[in-house]
């Protein structure tokens, strides 16, 4: 059964739809005005590429294609609603997310287009593109050799997305890139993009392969299946200390006075312990997240800065052990 409006169907409707028979598209969606933004800033840097979308599952652009792929859930805003709910987040829900994302795509996008892997210089500056992507990675949070654009600092991840995360601090219209990154070794890189880019300005693409299809149509699946598999994948297992001072009925928020808490909560850890500064911030926020899904509260008797303390020094010997602090490719 095809619903033509998503809009006025109940949800638990629409997540026993399949797939294959939500009628959106990308040119329905109030996403596409954004498309047009991205050609016009392509244009604008005189490049003759102007990539296509279609919706997949997550956000990437195959090797030697000039199109990229977006998560069919942001078609439609019920659809983004529910796996907002239901998984946390959803990449690329807002204009300036979505933006930052097709920037980045465009990396890929214009470094296929030109065949432009092999040039001089590139390897010598960013890295083999030939090295296998990791499963995971870990970064260094206030390194200056890379730019930062995307969240936890992609561009460390491979020397493809380094690349690209290059390409699109030097896309975005008011970067001011040449101030904000002078005196850093990813100033080099971005001087180099910018050397290429003017090359290529007004130049016919090398090659131009428009893979247009909505891969999440084939997909023998109900939408509420697809957002239980996708859950399932997001998802890492936490388990808090058992102690009386955390409760759910009363007291602070837990969320709240942990992130208030945090640069004291760090430095006073830091200097009790081994674990770095950078590490210990993504400790802090995975447990803020945790903490404000279970509604967690800090019990009114407890002395609060020592439960904090505790429960981050805790957390972060399971985060840290896990592996939890690597970024999932």
């Amino acid at each position: 059964m095809v619903f033509d409006n998503l809009s006025h169907i109940s949800t638990s409707t629409l997540l026993r739809l399949k797939l294959r028979d939500l009628n959106i598209s990308f040119e329905e969606s109030g996403l596409a005005k954004n498309l047009s933004i991205l050609h016009a800033e392509l244009q604008k840097k005189g490049l003759k590429v102007k990539p296509l979308i279609w919706g997949s599952d997550d956000w990437f652009c195959p090797d030697d294609h000039t199109s990229f792929a977006v998560p069919f859930t942001l078609f439609h805003p019920r659809l983004t609603e529910l796996e907002k709910d239901i998984c946390g987040e959803v990449e690329g829900d807002s204009r300036d997310e979505f933006l930052k994302l097709c920037r980045h795509e465009c990396g890929h996008i214009v470094d296929n287009a030109y065949l432009l892997r092999e040039i001089a210089g590139r390897v010598e500056l960013f890295g083999d593109h030939n090295q296998a992507y990791p499963q995971d990675y870990t970064f260094k949070k206030y390194s200056k050799k890379f730019v930062r654009h995307l969240s936890e600092n992609y561009a460390q991840a491979h020397p493809e997305e380094d690349w690209s995360e290059t390409f699109a601090v030097w896309l975005t219209p008011g970067s001011a890139w040449r101030s904000k990154y002078e005196g850093w070794g990813a100033l080099r890189k971005l001087n180099y993009v910018n050397s290429v880019m003017k090359q290529l300005k007004n130049k016919r693409v090398s090659r131009r392969n428009d893979f247009f299809y909505d891969h999440f149509k084939s997909l023998d699946m109900t939408f509420g299946e697809y957002l239980k598999q996708k859950k399932k994948l997001k998802s890492r297992k936490f388990k808090f200390s058992q102690l009386r001072a955390i409760n759910i009925s009363e007291g602070e928020d837990l969320s709240l006075a942990l992130k208030e808490n945090r640069k004291e909560i760090i430095d006073l850890i830091c200097s009790q312990t081994k674990i770095k500064k950078y590490d210990l911030t993504y400790v802090l926020k995975d447990l803020e997240l945790n903490a404000r899904k279970k509604g967690l509260r800090i019990n009114k008797r407890a002395k609060k800065m020592d439960v904090l303390n505790h429960l981050v020094i805790g957390h972060a010997k399971t985060f840290l052990s896990d592996g939890k602090h690597r970024i999932i490719m």
